[in-house]
């Protein structure tokens, strides 16, 4: 038999009732398939993607995950492909299609750039 003090549980700081309103206003998904060296890890690639979010104050851009990693038939021997999933969302409009494809087109250029890492197409 156990007896439970529901007094006690209902003070606890995580009972308490917290929200945060729902935004308004869409997501936009995009998807991003990388060629990078071998010995890269999903973190270092994480870690560019951020660094260019700050460096280009890209706010909009509010998720990276990692969906795929792939290495083998049809890739170079030192590459492995790795697949990133990118949120974009506004707090205040609706955003548009070519505002984010200017946005991935830097990021590209950027990736290319200044780590060698190459959009798998």
């Amino acid at each position: 038999m156990a007896v439970l003090e529901l007094e006690n549980i209902y003070n606890w700081e995580f009972c308490k009732v917290r929200f945060k309103e729902l935004n308004k206003f869409p997501e936009i998904e995009r998807d991003l398939a990388l060629l990078v060296n071998k010995n890269m890890t999903a973190k270092e690639i994480y870690n560019i993607i951020l660094d260019f979010k700050q460096k280009n104050k890209v706010g909009i851009l509010t998720r990276i995950d990692l969906f795929d990693v792939y290495e083998g038939k049809n890739l170079d021997k030192n590459l492995k492909s790795m697949g990133y999933k990118l949120i974009f969302r506004a707090n205040d409009r609706t955003l548009r299609d070519e505002e984010i494809n200017l946005i991935m087109e830097s990021m590209v250029s950027f990736l290319k750039a200044k780590y060698d890492i190459n959009l798998r197409v």
